[in-house]
């Protein structure tokens, strides 16, 4: 479990390391290093802020995806779970308990 965390930090970091202003900054070096053109610089820069989105939605996914997983495993019930019992016991007329 530790790896996976370790896994889901790192990734995390790398995304939030890429803000917009980093990206823009990069690719103001690009420019001034002759290695795009002005003209494509908002191309580029649309283009790779796209990316790091995408980046962090894929983050996103892979985090809820891995935290279910875990409480499938530890035996947890989600969130939905729980109110759907908590609305079927609220459902029961009062005084009325289910015998064993």
């Amino acid at each position: 479990m530790s790896d996976l965390m370790q896994k889901m930090f790192l990734a995390g970091l790398g995304a939030v390391a890429l803000t917009k202003e980093k990206v823009e900054a990069l690719v103001d070096d690009l420019v001034k290093r002759g290695e795009i053109t002005k003209k494509d610089q908002s191309k580029i820069l649309n283009e790779m802020l796209g990316s790091v989105e995408k980046g962090k939605q894929e983050i996103k996914e892979f985090v809820h995806k891995e935290m279910e997983k875990a409480l499938k495993i530890l035996d947890i019930p989600t969130r939905s779970e729980f109110e759907e019992l908590k609305k079927k016991v609220n459902a029961r007329p009062a005084g009325k308990t289910k015998q064993k």
